[in-house]
Order: C-alpha cells, then structure tokens, then sequence
C-alpha cells in the first residue's frame, strides 16, 4: 500500500518530508542552481527520466544541466528539448558511499558558480536523512576535505 507520503513524494516529486524519507530509501538526487533539488525514493527511477525534461516541475530552468544528466542517466531515450547555448559547467559532481548494509543513494550536483556547489554540496554530505544514514564517517571525511 502506497501512503500519501510516498505518493507525493514519487509521483508530484514535491519536496518530501523528513518522515516519508525515512521509510523509504532515497536513490537519487539532483540539484541544480535555478531547478533546485529533487529527490527521488527506492522505486522512482522511471520517474528520474520523466521528471528531468518536465518544464514545470523544473520551473523552466537549467535544461543544459538536465539534459546532460538525462543522456547519462536515461540511455536509448531522447531528451524532447532542444538547447541553444549550454552554459559552461563550473561544477557537475555525484558522490555515492556503499557500505555492506547501507547506500548513501546517488547524489548529483550541477552549477557554474563553484560558491554555490560547495554549499549544496556540503549542506547535503551533513545530511542523515537524503544519505539514508548512511556513511557516515566517509560523508564526515569528505565534508573535512572539501568544506572546511
């Protein structure tokens, strides 16, 4: 049975609570500058594909950044808009820690203005919730490295 929660969170691809996250293992994420994040859960990965090209849900923004993760993400599949003038990525990264009981999911991160980046980076190696608790210690390094 599908709680409202997770419906909302699979299908509207709203933000999701910290309640319905935690019931649900988060696989991937995506943040962009204008965009935003997205989250989606354990089961969602056709929902990746559908959400990337969606203009509204995107408010319209960085479709050079989501048409790049599209065509990695989405293979055999043809993203429906055309882009006229792809911005030069200052910044595209994923981080994805494993652990033998535990997966932090994939989180992606695309800007060109490297402050931003790191703050979204960072905001989300301190995440328990979105890194499904998991990790930590490797998330805890990382955040030493990159964001001290």
């Amino acid at each position: 049975m599908i709680y409202w929660g997770r419906f909302l969170c699979l299908f509207l691809l709203m933000a999701c609570s910290e309640e319905a996250i935690n019931k649900d293992k988060v696989v991937l994420t995506y943040n962009m500058e204008c965009a935003g994040n997205k989250t989606f859960l354990e089961g969602a990965s056709e929902a990746v594909c559908e959400a990337l090209p969606d203009e509204d849900m995107n408010h319209s923004c960085d479709l050079d950044f989501r048409k790049t993760l599209f065509e990695e993400l989405c293979p055999g599949q043809n993203f429906p808009h055309k882009v006229s003038s792809p911005r030069n990525l200052v910044v595209s990264s994923f981080y994805e820690y494993k652990e033998s009981h535990c997966n932090t999911g994939r989180h992606y991160f695309y800007f060109s203005n490297a402050v931003s980046f790191q703050r979204e980076y960072c905001k989300h190696l301190k995440n328990d919730v979105i890194n499904n608790y998991c990790a930590s210690s490797s998330r805890q390094k990382a955040y030493q490295q990159n964001c001290q």
